[in-house]
């Protein structure tokens, strides 16, 4: 079939299913001139205006009686040069979309909407991505130097995404699956990460500050070097994880499970420790426990295992001292 007769096909099966198809004049015809003008009418993507994408991945079901950037006739590049040609996406609608492996590096998607969104393998390095909705597929994504302030990621999926250097602040992640991801550097400050997923995550010198963890899953995760003041880590679950010269001060780890993990050089002054798993932590000389008893403690239930490191002793039950910062 050649393009003019596949383009009148497109051009008349549209028009079938929506008025907006129709020509709108003398010299309009269902051929490619004729469809593109069609598109700029129902679709703003394709005049400059901010558009809207629904439905679902290219080639999905059509969700509404009119075309979409997803319409299953559409293709992959239709998306790609509509993104590009407006590159400002500010409070764009890309509802569903499919958007995998895109370079959107740079673009300001302030406020836009993702929600169900496939942005697996996508370059959204120095993207402006504040105030938007990211529940979404953000799979091996690269989001380095990112920002998010204020973005939502509740339940998003980040397996392997890259975050260095990110600007997180008063972010939702909670219930994100943060698996295996790289977060080296960001700026997590004030971010809701309740019950999130990061196992083998990588936060090394991460800026935790006020960030909320409770029940948070870290197993294997590395936090050496980062700043956890004030956070609170309730319950949140630590075996094996890297906690070398971490600062958690006044930070609430109250039955948390820090079974195996690494407390070298880490500061832990007024952290409360209440009833925290500690079997097979371990620690060194320069390791600030809570209050000068609980070192005492610690230090009596723990064996030198090389010069100057220690590991406390195993034990399936919780310590019941309370190491409550006194006020």
């Amino acid at each position: 079939m050649s393009a003019g007769k596949f383009f009148t096909q497109v051009g008349r099966a549209l028009a079938r299913r929506s008025p907006a198809f129709l020509p709108q004049g003398p010299g309009e015809r269902p051929d490619r001139p004729g469809l593109v003008a069609a598109l700029a009418r129902s679709t703003p993507a394709f005049t400059g205006v901010p558009q809207t994408v629904e439905g679902g991945r290219t080639g999905g079901e059509q969700r509404s009686s009119d075309a979409t950037l997803t319409d299953p006739v559409l293709t992959r590049a239709d998306v790609w040069k509509a993104i590009r040609n407006k590159g400002d996406l500010h409070n764009a609608n890309l509802h569903n979309a499919n958007l995998y492996g895109l370079k959107l590096e740079g673009a300001d998607l302030s406020g836009a909407n993702f929600s169900g969104a496939n942005l697996s393998g996508a370059d959204l390095s120095g993207a402006d991505l504040s105030g938007a909705y990211l529940g979404a597929n953000l799979t091996d994504a690269d989001l380095t130097g990112a920002n998010l302030t204020d973005a939502d990621l509740t339940g998003a999926n980040l397996t392997g995404a890259d975050l260095a250097g990110a600007n997180l602040f008063r972010a939702r992640l909670d219930w994100a699956t943060l698996v295996r991801a790289q977060l080296p550097g960001a700026n997590l400050t004030g971010a809701n990460l309740f019950r999130a997923r990061l196992t083998g995550a990588t936060l090394a010198n991460a800026t935790l500050t006020d960030a909320d963890l409770p029940e948070a899953n870290l197993p294997g995760a590395d936090l050496s070097g980062a700043t956890l003041t004030d956070a609170d880590l309730r319950e949140a679950n630590l075996p094996g994880a890297r906690l070398v010269r971490a600062n958690l001060t006044d930070a609430d780890l109250s039955r948390a499970n820090l079974t195996g993990a690494d407390l070298a050089g880490a500061n832990l002054t007024d952290a409360d420790l209440t009833e925290a798993r500690l079997a097979g932590a371990r620690w060194n000389e320069s390791t600030i426990w809570p209050t000068p008893e609980l070192a005492t403690g610690i230090r009596d239930r723990s064996d030198e295992i090389s010069s100057g490191l220690f590991e406390v002793r195993g034990g399936t039950q919780p310590d019941r001292q309370s190491t409550a910062p006194r006020r």
